[in-house]
């Protein structure tokens, strides 16, 4: 016979990765994800004034797998080549920019006027009316 602490080991060993926004050592949100799903993070930029989207996907092995990053708009100091040394390249939607990284975890931090969402699939979430401003959060998957 199964004790507990049995039980809910086998549970957790069963049940699906989730996406979760960690702030002050607590999850604050969770979602459901599995490998390969696209997770956007998007935000207005604090210095460049435009919105910036960076784009992710659930890792096979947990984490996340940057993908790239799009932008409408450039400014001094941005990059003239994507992490694996190809160059941005401009699209319809602004200057796209390859960034082939994996993640365990993702440290940003909040500024409510910068309207920062998270979208996984067809699904949006306002994830900076969440936190005070100026708030460091985590982004994992667990």
């Amino acid at each position: 016979m199964l004790g507990p602490g049995l039980i809910l080991a086998a549970r957790a060993a069963t049940s699906p990765p989730h996406l979760e926004l960690v702030a002050r050592g607590h999850v604050i949100w969770s979602r459901p994800v599995q490998a390969g799903d696209r997770v956007d993070v998007a935000f207005t930029h604090s210095s460049e004034g435009c919105r910036w989207t960076h784009h992710y996907a659930v890792a096979e092995h947990g984490g996340l797998r940057q993908i790239g990053s799009t932008f409408p708009c450039v400014g001094p100091g941005m990059p003239t080549t994507s992490t694996d040394a190809t160059p941005v390249r401009r699209t319809s939607e602004g200057y796209d920019m390859a960034a082939p990284r994996r993640f365990d975890r993702i440290t940003m931090m909040n500024w409510r006027n910068a309207g920062m969402t998270v979208q996984v699939g067809s699904r949006t979430w306002p994830i900076g009316q969440w936190l005070p401003d100026y708030e460091a959060f985590v982004m994992r998957v667990r």
